[in-house]
């Protein structure tokens, strides 16, 4: 496994992973610079933990999906993907999705744990303007919660990039290669940034 952590305003997403892909048989490390962040469409980011191939194939086929019938962030059909592949063979994954939905910036997770029958909401509100989402090493069970380590002094950026450096210090599958992609408003416009 490793690890992909989301923050939420709403303004704003910004997601960050590790890069370390290891063999699922073997365990052994295979990458050190794996992207595990996927932009899909012009404004949707999807971070993954868990087994590539399924993970980088459900990803795909949602991508299919929306370019064919639907330009809009939909998470009933990506929930729907992950559970026809599941069914058909079982895997472990985990997923963030954000992006546009009905003109609000959106913050959802998906876990192989409930076979992706629940859809989590960590989605910016007025009652909670900043949130955050961490999935990945099962190794996190046992770490010290991203929320007890926040520091209010530094940006939501650098909590995230300490966040995965110490993981990476109690979990052989995740390192320090930290990846960030973001979405931003611009005018109005939900966009990835570069």
């Amino acid at each position: 496994m490793s690890i992909v952590i989301a923050y939420a305003n709403m303004n704003r997403v910004i997601i960050k992973c590790d890069g370390r892909e290891c063999d699922v048989t073997t365990n052994k490390v295979v990458s050190e610079d794996t992207l595990k962040i996927w932009e899909v469409g012009k404004n949707c980011l999807i971070g993954y933990t868990g087994i590539k191939q399924y993970c980088e194939k459900a990803i795909e086929l949602f991508e299919q999906e929306i370019k064919m019938k639907n330009p809009f962030l939909c998470i009933k059909v990506f929930q729907k993907i992950l559970q026809i592949l599941y069914n058909f063979q079982p895997f472990k994954a985990y997923f963030i999705i954000t992006g546009n939905f009905n003109g609000r910036i959106v913050l959802w997770h998906l876990s192989s744990d409930d076979i992706f029958k629940n859809i989590g909401d960590k989605s910016p509100s007025i009652e909670n303007p900043n949130t955050y989402v961490v999935i990945g090493s099962d190794e996190i069970s046992q770490a010290i919660y991203f929320e007890h380590i926040y520091d209010n002094k530094l940006t939501p950026e650098n909590n995230m990039n300490n966040y995965i450096r110490y993981i990476s210090t109690i979990s052989q599958s995740v390192n320090d290669h930290i990846t960030t992609k973001k979405l931003e408003y611009n005018n109005m416009v939900l966009k990835i940034i570069k």
